[in-house]
């Protein structure tokens, strides 16, 4: 992957985030976000990462015969966060079919 090597930014993106660091933003209650999307069983977390973090620890300790499957492209971070957990990985293989990505779901 190559980088574009030009900054996509507009002036008023630039302003915008100047304005951010000296106004103080307005205060963002975690009720505020749950309505927002519209349900009631909204998950909050800082990134992917620690939702699923969280995830695993809610679940508690796998049993020996538990895993997890994870495609063999995946974020190698989310594989450590599950192994630091104690659950073992399967890596599935899957074939991506340019006519299965244009079929329209319903």
């Amino acid at each position: 992957m190559w980088p574009r090597l030009t900054i996509d930014l507009s002036p008023t993106d630039v302003l915008h985030g100047l304005l951010c660091t000296v106004l103080p933003l307005p205060a963002v209650d975690e009720r505020d976000v749950v309505a927002a999307w519209g349900r009631g069983d909204a998950l909050i977390a800082w990134s992917v990462r620690s939702a699923w973090d969280a995830y695993l620890q809610a679940l508690g300790p796998p049993q020996p015969s538990d895993e997890i499957l994870m495609t063999s492209i995946t974020i190698p971070d989310m594989v450590d966060i599950a192994k630091a957990h104690g659950w073992s990985i399967r890596a599935v293989s899957v074939d991506i079919d340019g006519r299965w990505q244009a079929r329209e779901w319903q």
